[in-house]
């Protein structure tokens, strides 16, 4: 029965996390320190969990989180063109999802804002340089697997 409530309570904890930062995200451009901290302690005690219960191995979630962490050193290689609060965020769902839910998740997201970028450059509605917010297109991405997974 707890097996059943841990594997949606991961989806969960990560809709609500996405929410939270995609929402700042979108309108200050940035995610505030606190919310990474409530998250990341949220994930280690959802990491915990899963161990105990015996559905998730450490390795997987550290799989998971080196996505976020190639996106971090990435961050800091470009001098934050993409923003670091972006990996660390990829860092906290590879904990939850693990390392192949979690790259797919990155795939998607850029593949949706890839093409919503290209929609709005040839309409003109931003140039060239412009700079998306990425998290609301991670929450898009996470809503569209959770709703085709669950009615495909």
């Amino acid at each position: 029965m707890w097996i059943e409530r841990e594997g949606k309570m991961k989806y969960y904890f990560i809709f609500c996390l996405l929410s939270i930062c995609g929402w700042f995200d979108l309108k200050y451009r940035e995610i505030p320190r606190i919310t990474l901290c409530f998250g990341a302690i949220g994930a280690n005690l959802l990491l915990i969990i899963q161990i105990f219960e015996g559905n998730k191995v450490w390795w997987d979630c550290l799989g998971g989180m080196s996505v976020g962490i190639v996106l971090v050193l990435i961050s800091i290689v470009t001098n934050q063109q993409i923003g670091i609060g972006d990996g660390i965020l990829f860092v906290l769902t590879g904990i939850g999802l693990g390392t192949i839910e979690n790259i797919i998740l990155l795939i998607s997201s850029l593949c949706i804002t890839g093409l919503t970028s290209l929609v709005l450059l040839t309409t003109k509605k931003i140039g060239r340089k412009t700079a998306l917010p990425f998290i609301p297109f991670v929450w898009a991405s996470f809503v569209a697997e959770i709703f085709f997974n669950r009615f495909l």
